[in-house]
């Protein structure tokens, strides 16, 4: 990710619809697993950025103890201003002393041009408990790739099928896995060919930038109402993929 997009999301993601409602997806899953197994976790969140995620989440009585890893400098420094427990590394050098997690989180780092997917997944294993849980979310479907993608050093997209073999393989067991963002994908997918015809239109610009204030609760607003479809339907496409799997 450049440095612009570190600093701009820094800045916003407290607000902005995306990461809120990323955020509240994974709180819904913290804490339904807690009460379910009767403790608050120890959680570990790879590639945290700039900390956003970790700094809402260690406010939940269901959360004991948070923790992460972010090798990017501005990323680092926010983490830094935050007050978190964060290692400036990468989850192929991480330092972990023996500690393994009931929860690792790795939200949107797998398509990252540095990630082997395959590797990472065999690195959470060694992070993770038995029966530990892993969250992750990623960017979808190849045919979504747009400036955003290049701007975060994004070179490659998951379908659901191929996300579901990759944490099988590599001895997960799938509790849950769907497509989200799916009602605003029309209007990204034609985004992203605009900026593939026209590359001077965000040149310079951040990808991850705050609407407008009205705009903004619209957009939070149409992922709630989303969110009640998708106790009912499996959507069949959209701009991330959100897995819940665990050790065996």
């Amino acid at each position: 990710m450049n440095d612009l997009e570190y600093q701009t999301m820094g800045e916003v993601e407290q607000d902005h619809w995306w990461f809120k409602h990323r955020l509240s997806k994974v709180q819904k899953v913290l804490r339904n697993e807690s009460e379910k197994k009767k403790y608050s976790f120890n959680i570990f969140d790879i590639g945290c950025g700039t900390g956003g995620l970790l700094f809402e989440l260690k406010k939940n009585d269901f959360i004991n103890k948070a923790s992460g890893c972010e090798p990017h400098p501005i990323g680092f420094e926010f983490c830094q201003k935050r007050k978190l427990s964060v290692q400036k590394c990468t989850l192929n050098n991480l330092k972990i002393d023996n500690e393994i997690y009931d929860v690792v989180l790795c939200m949107d780092v797998l398509y990252h041009k540095d990630i082997d997917p395959i590797e990472s997944f065999q690195n959470i294993k060694q992070l993770l408990k038995p029966n530990g849980i892993l969250i992750l979310n990623v960017a979808a479907l190849s045919c979504l790739k747009s400036s955003h993608d290049l701007n975060v050093m994004g070179v490659r997209r998951f379908n659901l099928t191929g996300l579901r073999k990759l944490a099988i393989k590599n001895g997960f067991i799938v509790n849950q896995l769907h497509y989200w963002n799916t009602f605003l994908t029309p209007l990204i997918y034609l985004k992203a060919k605009i900026d593939y015809l026209i590359p001077s239109l965000n040149k310079g610009k951040s990808s991850v930038r705050l609407p407008n204030k009205f705009f903004n609760k619209f957009l939070i607003l149409v992922l709630k109402i989303e969110n009640l479809f998708q106790k009912y339907i499996n959507f069949p496409f959209g701009t991330s993929l959100f897995l819940v799997c665990e050790k065996r």
